[in-house]
């Protein structure tokens, strides 16, 4: 039970609801499971059950042990999300880590049970087991220790090997993905996105390139063979500017993640991998997005893609720790972009591309740029870059400009918050919008602990890594970013 005075909005969180703005008690219960899906056909291990998986939930019938130990975290701009699980296996269990039951690279659902709602956190691979015996009343306690990564971990595998003794003269002076690209090379962030993704994944094996075949029990409930056919790949495009083949496809041990960041022109967009749930919670969709960074600016003005993005209400009561803060070093007063063209010299790139700056700021606080040089250009006519730069600057100091005024740092809340993911928006709700915060969620860390002997149930709590954060409503939030924005001029 959760019991907290103050002010706050009203609590409506799916299976947890108050029944009005005066409740401040609620009785959240949780578990949580994992459904591992072993791999078939191992060279040693060869009597492992891979026709079904392991599951280690709630379920008293068909649970093999009980998840006493959970924590997971995921940080936006990394490309997987790591956990960690302590499970106490039941007396009738007959999952033998030791003998092979569980190896790294299975597969592993993770979910959350609140309130009888299930909550998928996310599908990934195993990385470790450990298994643990006491002596606790004459009677043998055995327990497991797993931890993995996402559906993430595939994007920070290497792509390919490139070794001359395993593929052709043209894949080894050309890279191995450029065989495996099927369209014309070159093209938007988000066109890039896809055909990347597909080439890494879509095309099949080779001697240098893995399938990921999925285990049996996860082809069964997926109706996919491999982990291509289960990915959805979102594009939130048309994306701004162009990148065409400037050099090799595939660098030595690049990862896929690597990569995409060559490609998809990170200073105007994000990219992440993440899950949500499918057919009616029971089941768990993953998928990799690209979208350009969704801040408020002011050539959209209302328009801008904050104000429409998947937003997580909390009253402020649910709240046992707030440490927020600002910082001198994220404020700039000079915003520089120019292109690093393939043609032209610099000084032809330089006198194309005047800054902005706020005069006033830099009378206060002195000359702070933010300096950056992009290789993607708009498609069509060198000319329109000309008008585009203008464009991409501006966003710049409509997205940095205000960060003096922002507050980032960490929320914590008493009890897990399983729907809180990265790239979305979180509201503290005071009741009123004029002094609720909004924040940017960047990061989430869920940590699930029973007690030590089992009386008092689990103990949870989320914490949420946050940036952009707002004391105020969307009107004052727009209204603060166009005045900062406003102050950045290129006349002196």
């Amino acid at each position: 039970m959760i019991e907290r005075e103050g002010s706050g909005g009203l609590l409506l969180l799916d299976g947890v609801r108050a029944t009005s703005h005066d409740s401040r008690v609620i009785r959240p219960s949780y578990r949580v499971g994992l459904h591992v899906y072993p791999h078939s056909n191992d060279p040693v291990f060869t009597k492992r059950k891979s026709s079904s998986p392991r599951y280690l939930t709630w379920e008293r019938d068909t649970s093999e042990g009980t998840v006493t130990q959970f924590t997971w975290s995921k940080r936006l701009g990394q490309p997987s999300g790591t956990w960690s699980a302590v499970v106490k296996l039941g007396k009738l269990s007959t999952l033998d880590a030791i003998g092979g039951d569980l190896v790294d690279g299975d597969w592993v659902d993770l979910f959350v049970l609140r309130n009888n709602l299930l909550m998928p956190l996310g599908r990934g691979v195993l990385d470790t087991v450990r298994e643990g015996r006491s002596s606790a009343g004459g009677a043998t306690v055995r327990t497991i220790s797993l931890s993995g990564r996402d559906h993430g971990a595939l994007f920070e595998t290497m792509i390919a090997w490139n070794q001359m003794n395993v593929q052709s003269l043209r894949e080894y002076t050309v890279g191995i993905n450029t065989n495996a690209v099927k369209h014309n090379i070159g093209g938007r962030p988000d066109e890039m996105f896809k055909i990347l993704t597909e080439a890494t994944f879509h095309q099949g094996s080779s001697t240098t390139r893995s399938a990921w075949s999925l285990p049996p029990a996860l082809k069964s409930l997926t109706g996919s063979s491999r982990f291509s056919e289960m990915l959805k790949i979102n594009t939130k495009g048309p994306l701004r500017g162009a990148l065409f083949n400037m050099n090799l496809w595939t660098q030595p041990g690049q990862s896929l993640h690597q990569l995409l960041g060559q490609w998809c022109n990170p200073l105007l967009n994000e990219w992440r991998y993440d899950a949500e749930p499918a057919g009616g919670r029971s089941k768990v969709d993953i998928y990799a997005e690209i979208r350009e960074r969704p801040y408020v600016n002011t050539i959209a003005g209302r328009s801008s893609p904050w104000f429409d993005l998947p937003t997580l209400y909390v009253p402020t009561w649910l709240v046992t720790e707030r440490d927020l803060g600002r910082a001198g070093h994220e404020r700039f007063t000079i915003f520089d972009l120019s292109a690093d063209f393939t043609f032209g010299t610099n000084a032809e790139s330089t006198a194309l591309a005047p800054p902005i700056w706020s005069k006033p700021d830099i009378t206060n606080f002195g000359v702070k740029p933010y300096s950056e040089s992009t290789i993607y250009i708009a498609q069509g006519a060198p000319g329109e870059w000309i008008s585009d730069r203008k464009d991409w600057q501006r966003m710049l100091a409509d997205w940095f400009g205000p960060n003096p005024y922002f507050l980032s740092g960490s929320v914590t809340f008493g009890c897990m918050l399983p729907e809180l993911r990265i790239g979305t928006r979180l509201i503290l709700d005071t009741g009123d919008p004029e002094t609720s915060l909004q924040a940017y969620v960047e990061g989430v860390d869920h940590t699930f602990q029973w007690s030590s002997d089992g009386s008092s149930g689990p103990r949870t709590s989320t914490v949420a890594t946050v940036t952009r954060g707002w004391k105020g409503d969307d009107a004052s939030l727009l209204d603060m970013v166009e005045r900062v924005s406003g102050r950045y001029q290129e006349s002196w």
